[in-house]
Formats: structure tokens, C-alpha cells, sequence
């Protein structure tokens, strides 16, 4: 499963792939903490046939987060 989030980010910024960061695993409360400090809100929530939830956080300044998050 350790992968999937890999492979989630590679086709989102497979423009930019040169500028993306690895992919960060902890826990979603303290991703969302973070990501609320930048200005990110979650914009869309939905649930992956895989049975993982995918999180995307927007800012008004344009910025944009994926999140996978793993059933416990």
C-alpha cells in the first residue's frame, strides 16, 4: 500500500514531477493541522475503490494537496 500514495502524487504532478516532494506518511489529524497552518481547507473528500480515502486541500492562493489516507 506504501505505493499507491507514491504513485497518486507521481500522476498528479507528472508535469512537474522534478518539483514534488516525496510523499509524507503520518497521521491525517496531524496532516490536516499542518496543511490548515498553510491555508489549505479540504476541498473534496472521496472514497477509492481500494477502500482509502482521498483528501484534496485547496488554498485561495491556488495551492493544492493530495491525501490518501488508510483505513485504520
Amino acid at each position: 500500500m506504501r505505493l499507491l500514495p507514491a504513485a497518486f502524487a507521481l500522476v498528479l504532478a507528472a508535469p512537474a514531477a522534478a518539483q514534488s516532494p516525496p510523499p509524507i506518511c503520518m497521521a491525517v489529524d496531524e496532516m490536516e493541522t499542518i496543511l490548515r497552518r498553510h491555508g489549505e481547507t479540504p476541498l473534496l473528500r472521496a472514497m477509492m475503490d481500494t477502500g482509502n480515502t482521498l483528501v484534496i486541500f485547496a488554498s485561495a492562493q491556488g495551492g493544492r494537496t493530495a491525501v490518501i489516507v488508510a483505513p485504520p
